[in-house]
């Protein structure tokens, strides 16, 4: 019993895999366009006839109409659409239809079938579209030279489990009429195709060339008799298999001028069979002059070999030797070279060098090639270091930064660093030129291999400071004992990374920053620092990072106040707006400020975010510095006995010099140039420093016929 229910559920499940269903099925013979086809056209539209000279009843006498495209004198594209298949749920899909047209009449015009899986894209987008069929290459009938009706049948297999539209489309003018009927897709059922799609061979010189019915390949090789046999790559129609000669991927080798192989093909149905005939015709010589692969020992990548414009190209690494080397070079099968490709050969970057390829066969041309070997280049920093400073460098390869942090006493002004860079590349400023750093501003290096691609390295170098209070920002919420304050309650100031442009592209141990998102709405958000005690120091500074775009600033503004004790009572002491940063772009900038109201105080800082239609603003690396010692740590000793001091340093369109009353001081470059003069009258006095370029100068007292000098750097 057992075995009889076994039977029965075979034979049910292989009535299955044969079972086919109807997924389209259409004749013309009723309404024009039939019920949920649809025709798209420029002119001269698809419509139903009968065709009283080529009725397609002689292939079904039931016919009555054909979809028919008439030709026409101007340009037009015609397309007839089939519904919507709905096939996701099957495996296999094969369409037939026939076709009507005269082949020899389609030089100007055609007839097409494509297919489209996306149904809200156009018919015209190439990308969304593929083209199945086309008459003008279609090897059905290839022996008719009139108008006929073809059978055309297509395997869908690639397109299963999905859904699609169908179009024929006619395209052109001075074509001729074309017609198409009894179109026919299902799903299910086993293929019938039983075809060699693709064959290649080893050493084969000319494209496989099938016979008109499509039975007979006949390929041609080049003569090697140290070939034993030949190893063909075969692919046959989907789910079809060859099934003679059963060791069909190595054939024997012979010299005869004609070899012939059968194979036999089996088609996925299993009940279809197709003989196919190969036939091998073996040159004497090979007449090809290619170079088949080039290359340098550490090359990066593979060659591209170019077979269009003779070109060979490798590319390496700069600093690679290229001068009196072996390369490896492939030619076609028995070639020759001249130079010879054991010759030692000289390359110069992305100049050709010539070699000419003569063929096995004397009787074909040579052919002149060019080997061209690229360079590329790290252009990196590899090492960076500084005299007087142990302390090492973090390397950023990405965003070509290096980041130094040195002792206060490691002299920045005209020092010449120690860089090691990649093989290959120049430095500008070149490694042997002294530079002079100013503190936290990025210096710029330059690294070049060709001199035409370049990248620009930041060198960023900070003093230890020794501040009184430093805040990064770098938490997801408030800094301890820090405050906002909002017109509407709630702030706007968030505490994460700038997106476009971090903090740790000027500091590298930045995790994040205090940032304000610009609005459409007014605002008026401050962010308000804690209660700090600086009744211990002089000669206050304060010292942060500004981000902001001032092109944006005309609606909004990033102000910057401070609030001593006991009142406190916000004193503004910067505006984003009225810097005088010139940059037109986003951009973090150095905010040095002298606050000696705050000697000896206690005191907040804040930042407010003002305005409407601005843009992102941010602060980050906070730090108060000052002097907890008697005489600031700026002085210079006086035989006199007075103590003069200037601050802040490095300073930006001032500075403050104390104790300095009935003096004279000179500004000079470092080159010995006067660039300014000026009386001092108070014993307390601001310095102008507006018309004066960033740089590293020497700053001249005068006075009760004692001169002093400082070291002052000018940051912008």
């Amino acid at each position: 019993m057992k075995s009889i229910l076994f039977f029965v559920l075979i034979c049910i499940c292989s009535l299955e895999a044969f079972s086919q269903t109807d997924l389209l099925k259409e004749n013309f013979d009723n309404q024009f366009p039939p019920s949920k086809w649809s025709v798209a056209t420029t002119s001269n539209a698809w419509q139903p006839n009968p065709l009283e000279r080529h009725p397609f009843n002689v292939i079904d006498s039931k016919n009555k109409n054909s979809a028919v495209c008439p030709w026409e004198v101007t340009q037009r594209t015609s397309l007839l659409v089939s519904p919507r298949v709905i096939a996701k749920q099957y495996q296999s899909i094969f369409l037939s239809f026939y076709a009507g047209f005269n082949k020899t009449m389609l030089s100007t015009d055609t007839l097409d079938l494509v297919i489209k899986t996306d149904s809200l894209s156009s018919w015209s987008n190439k990308e969304k579209t593929k083209t199945l069929w086309t008459a003008s290459t279609s090897t059905s009938d290839t022996s008719k030279s009139s108008w006929s009706w073809h059978h055309i049948e297509l395997d869908l297999f690639d397109f299963k489990e999905q859904n699609f539209d169908l179009a024929w489309r006619s395209h052109g003018k001075y074509g001729d009429i074309v017609a198409i009927d009894s179109v026919h897709l299902t799903a299910g059922g086993l293929s019938k195709k039983a075809e060699i799609v693709n064959i290649s061979l080893p050493n084969q010189t000319k494209a496989a060339v099938y016979s008109a019915k499509g039975d007979t390949i006949s390929i041609t090789i080049a003569n090697d008799p140290s070939l034993k046999s030949l190893e063909p790559v075969i692919s046959t129609s989907l789910g079809a298999k060859i099934i003679e000669p059963s060791n069909y991927t190595s054939l024997a080798y012979t010299t005869a001028p004609l070899t012939l192989y059968k194979y036999v093909v089996q088609a996925n149905d299993p009940s279809v069979t197709r003989q196919w005939i190969l036939k091998i015709v073996v040159d004497n010589f090979s007449h090809e002059t290619n170079i088949k692969d080039f290359s340098i020992a550490g090359q990066v990548g593979t060659a591209v070999i170019d077979t269009t414009y003779c070109t060979a190209t490798v590319t390496v690494k700069g600093g690679t030797n290229l001068k009196d080397i072996n390369p490896t070079i492939k030619l076609s099968l028995g070639a020759s070279s001249e130079p010879s490709v054991t010759d030692k050969f000289t390359f110069v970057p992305n100049k050709p060098v010539s070699i000419t390829v003569k063929p096995q066969d004397s009787n074909y041309t040579s052919k002149k090639w060019s080997l061209i070997v690229k360079v590329v280049y790290d252009n990196n920093i590899l090492s960076f270091a500084l005299p007087g400073s142990n302390s090492s460098p973090l390397i950023d390869a990405s965003k070509h930064m290096v980041t130094l942090e040195v002792d206060n006493s490691v002299n920045l002004v005209q020092t010449l660093p120690s860089i090691d860079i990649s093989p290959g590349c120049y430095l500008f400023p070149a490694k042997n030129q002294a530079v002079t750093f100013t503190p936290d501003l990025p210096f710029t290096y330059r690294l070049s291999g060709d001199s035409v691609n370049f990248v620009d390295w930041s060198i960023v170098i900070m003093k230890k400071e020794k501040y009184i209070v430093e805040e990064g920002f770098d938490g997801s919420t408030l800094p301890t004992k820090w405050k906002t304050t909002a017109l509407k309650g709630e702030s706007g100031w968030v505490y994460k990374d700038q997106p476009k442009i971090p903090f740790s592209t000027i500091y590298y141990n930045s995790k994040s920053s205090a940032l304000h998102p610009w609005s459409y709405d007014y605002k008026n958000d401050s962010i308000i620092s804690a209660s700090y005690d600086l009744s211990k120091y002089s000669n206050i500074s304060v010292k942060f990072y500004a981000g902001f775009n001032k092109t944006w600033l005309d609606s909004a503004d990033l102000k910057f106040y401070v609030l001593k004790a006991p009142n406190y009572t916000p004193v503004l002491k910067w505006d984003a707006k009225t810097d005088t940063t010139t940059s037109k772009t986003w951009k973090w900038h150095l905010v040095q400020l002298a606050l000696p109201e705050l000697d000896r105080s206690t005191a907040k800082l804040a930042w407010q975010y003002i305005g409407a239609a601005g843009d992102l603003v941010g602060i980050d690396r906070m730090m108060i510095l000052g002097d907890n010692s008697k005489s600031s740590n700026l002085e210079e000793s006086d035989p006199l006995g007075s103590k003069i001091a200037i601050y802040p340093n490095p300073a930006s369109n001032f500075f403050w010099i104390d104790r300095a009353n009935l003096s004279t001081i000179k500004i000079f470059s470092l080159s010995g140039t006067l660039v300014a003069v000026q009386n001092i009258t108070e014993d307390h006095q601001e310095v102008g420093l507006a018309n004066i370029p960033a740089g590293a100068y020497i700053v001249e007292v005068e006075q009760n016929a004692s001169i002093k000098t400082f070291k002052l750097i000018i940051s912008k």
